[in-house]
């Protein structure tokens, strides 16, 4: 899995590659269709099917464009490129773009910059990608494998020490329905 992010004065673009088994132009066309998933597939890996349609509605939402290219047994390779404005007078880094310009007056930067934030995710590679993509937003990410082990972090943590939690939905041992029912 190669990840690769870059931006410019005008998007952010996120590029995923990797060589894993790759999908076929007649599943590329329903990519994005809730629960839709490869039926060779169903079996093997869990998951619901909602993954790209989440993403992409949410690529939408922030007038951003994702483009999959992919082939059996070769791989595939995501790109997606969000719009951005770089704040008057700021350096050119990843963490100093206005986001205000695409996501209204919310002061992402400004208020999260260096703050620490819960994954709670079982998939090695999706906690990967997911850590080195919240980090480029400047935030500190701990990582938990499952509900139990993220609870117990937040036990021994004082209130407040974690500014967000990204929590998975199916894990083992605790699920993270369970896992916020505890930590509520």
């Amino acid at each position: 899995m190669d990840v690769q992010i870059s931006m410019d004065d005008k998007q952010l673009i996120f590029q995923c590659k990797d060589t894993g088994i790759g999908m076929d132009k007649d599943f590329l066309q329903h990519l994005y269709e809730p629960y839709v998933r490869k039926e060779n597939d169903v079996h093997e890996i869990a998951g619901t099917g909602l993954g790209m349609a989440i993403t992409h509605k949410l690529i939408d939402l922030m007038k951003g464009a994702m483009e999959v290219e992919s082939r059996v047994g070769v791989g595939t390779n995501i790109r997606v490129t969000l719009p951005i404005r770089l704040a008057d007078g700021a350096k050119e880094d990843k963490a100093s773009f206005d986001v205000r310009q695409t996501f209204g007056e919310l002061r992402y930067v400004e208020y999260f910059f260096g703050k620490t934030v819960l994954l709670v995710e079982d998939n090695e590679i999706n906690r990967e990608i997911a850590t080195e993509l919240i980090q480029e937003t400047g935030l500190k990410v701990e990582c938990a494998v499952n509900g139990s082990e993220a609870f117990e972090m937040i036990k021994n943590h004082e209130t407040g020490y974690y500014e967000m939690i990204f929590m998975d939905i199916q894990m083992p041992i605790m699920n993270g329905y369970e896992a916020t029912r505890q930590i509520r």
